[in-house]
């Protein structure tokens, strides 16, 4: 099996072995709720283990690019550790903390990452009301790591998913509370 976070070149084509990411993946939401059940005390140390960057063995497609390098081939992602209440792109008091730990973790560990932030809702309304809800939360968060910690905006990108992916059933308060999320996705890396 190959390590975990390593590319693998095969026949000038970059290739990942995908059970070690969904592993580090599931490990990531593991250690993050298991260890503490409550999902507000996710660590900058989870974050960065959740959003790292892949170790490339062979040709590293970001080596020597300035500015923002898109990896196309391996993008890790954390989702709904930050809820919104319905109809609503106000983040949370209690979702600071995590929100706090992931931008110490851009400023750390992170320091190179590129982040898209994608918006969910869940079914209630429209579906072009809840593509410009989506896109809300997105940019809501985008501008709580800009104002409370320094993040360029060049690192951060924002779109909106409205109600297309849920990860829960909209037929129950419980699943349209797991759907209005926003999800966090390392796209790249930005060099100065």
């Amino acid at each position: 099996m190959a390590e975990k976070g390593r590319a693998i070149k095969e026949d000038n084509h970059m290739r990942h072995d995908s059970i070690p990411f969904l592993v580090a993946g599931i490990l990531f939401c593991i250690t993050a709720l298991a260890a503490d059940p409550d999902p507000f005390a996710v660590t900058e140390e989870d974050w960065a283990i959740g959003l790292a960057r892949p170790e490339y063995k062979g040709i590293d497609p970001c080596a020597n690019a300035k500015g923002v390098c898109i990896e196309n081939d391996y993008q890790p992602s954390v989702s709904t550790l930050v809820e919104f209440d319905f109809d609503s792109a106000a983040i949370r008091p209690e979702y600071n903390a995590p929100l706090d730990n992931l931008g110490r973790a851009l400023n750390g560990p992170l320091s190179d990452a590129v982040l898209k932030i994608i918006g969910h809702t869940d079914s209630i309304g429209t579906e072009a009301y809840n593509q410009k809800l989506s896109e809300r939360r997105a940019r809501a968060v985008a501008a709580y790591l800009q104002s409370h910690w320094g993040i360029s905006p060049k690192r951060l990108r924002t779109e909106g998913h409205g109600e297309r992916e849920p990860i829960a059933g909209n037929d129950t308060a419980e699943g349209r509370q797991r759907n209005r999320r926003v999800q966090f996705v390392r796209i790249g890396s930005y060099r100065e």
